[in-house]
């Protein structure tokens, strides 16, 4: 079996109206048109009649899915080492390797999940999700996901920035990263970091948001609270924790900047009465924070072999995780809900729900979420197919 031919699309999925704050008083600068970033859809196909589906990241090249094209034309993927494929560093790895496995699991007839290193449980924990917005419209989100069936909701949220009255210096880091990847406020500035630095002028009314929701969908409905390092000191973040202890916050997700402070997660952590997680994409930033003792939880990024490497490396700690999404569309979410069933201690919410936010999710059938949970996949690969007539109404030219 040879790979002979890779299709790809660029596509364009808005979010439903209503989901995200375009203007106004709750506008946030990193998700006001995160929708509007392009994504790749691709193909692969073989000799032997089975293809395979893979769903890029946002805002990934054209010349990084040429690149991993290049690398896998004309060869057997059924050769391929899966926990590390023989990809060029400048292909869009995750993407690749969702097709691939998605053909291997169909050539071989069994779920992805069984490609690394089999289910390690019977359903995954879905929660639902929601943008900065007034306590009122957190309330409305809230329910809508109660009605659904879900147990729960992550919330976006932030403080006032601290330096939104002054330009950050030319070339400085961005204080208020606002990715749905959680990453901390490293590297160089960008064309729109000077927006960003002006834009959160006045604090979240968090506590209300929170007891809105409370209110809304009873006491038992949990809440994940996420201001992607936007509480920006220790002392601000321990003052939120305390004033939501009273209500079901499951846990307070970056809520200060980390990647080169991490000891302030360690008092932190002794010090809070929630628990504490940061979104880790890497082994040695997982590695790191489980050396210090300075979470409770991990939420997780990466490929799908990455994921569950990282994932063994905090059950060894005896730390539980999730997996972090981008509110992306089918194909990616599926990839993560079969690298969470490959992990034991996958137990937390992810939120791969961008079936329900985006106005469409690009596979023909949607992902199936059954109170809350999404039960074991057992077809053969991602179990997914790709919808093509939405993915020709979603196509933009490069």
């Amino acid at each position: 079996m040879r790979i002979t031919c890779v299709e790809k699309w660029q596509v364009v999925v808005p979010c439903r109206e209503g989901v995200l704050e375009r203007s106004g008083r709750w506008w946030d600068p990193g998700l006001a048109t995160f929708d509007a970033v392009p994504k790749w859809i691709i193909r692969l196909h073989t000799d032997a009649g089975v293809a395979g589906v893979g769903e890029s990241s946002r805002g990934e090249s054209e010349a990084a899915i040429e690149a991993g094209i290049q690398a896998i034309l004309g060869k057997d993927p059924r050769g391929f080492p899966l926990h590390s494929l023989p990809l060029p560093p400048e292909a869009a790895y995750d993407t690749f390797e969702m097709a691939i496995l998605d053909l291997l699991g169909r050539t071989w007839e069994v779920p992805v999940h069984q490609l690394l290193g089999g289910a390690r449980q019977k359903q995954v924990l879905v929660d639902y999700w929601a943008s900065r917005r007034s306590p009122e419209d957190t309330a409305g989100q809230a329910r809508a996901g109660l009605e659904r069936g879900f147990h729960g909701i992550k919330i976006k949220a932030a403080l006032a920035n601290p330096n939104a009255r002054r330009q950050p210096p030319r070339g400085s880091a961005d204080a208020a990263v606002s990715s749905d990847r959680g990453a901390s406020p490293a590297g160089a500035a960008s064309p729109g970091d000077h927006a960003r630095w002006a834009a959160i002028s006045e604090d979240d009314p968090i506590v209300e948001r929170v007891a809105a929701i409370t209110d809304a969908c009873g006491p038992d409905f949990t809440i994940t609270v996420d201001p992607n390092c936007r509480f920006y000191e220790p002392a601000q973040a321990l003052r939120m924790a305390r004033a939501l202890e009273r209500f079901n916050v499951l846990v307070l997700e970056d809520p200060v900047p980390w990647r080169d402070n991490l000891e302030a997660y360690v008092h932190l952590r002794q010090v809070s009465p929630l628990p504490i997680a940061i979104h880790a994409s890497t082994p040695a930033a997982v590695l790191a924070a489980v050396r210090l003792n300075a979470v409770d939880y991990f939420n997780l990024n990466g490929s799908m072999a990455s994921f569950v490497r990282m994932a063994w490396l905090a059950e060894q700690a005896g730390i539980r995780v999730w997996h972090g999404s981008g509110v992306d569309l089918g194909i990616r979410d599926m990839a993560y809900v079969h690298a969470s069933f490959a992990a034991a201690n996958c137990t937390l919410p992810g939120d791969m729900v961008g079936n329900f936010l985006r106005s469409d999710d690009l596979i023909v059938d949607p992902i199936p979420i059954v109170g809350g949970y999404v039960p074991l996949p057992t077809q053969p690969g991602l179990g997914v197919e790709l919808d093509e007539t939405a993915v020709a109404l979603h196509r933009v030219d490069c």
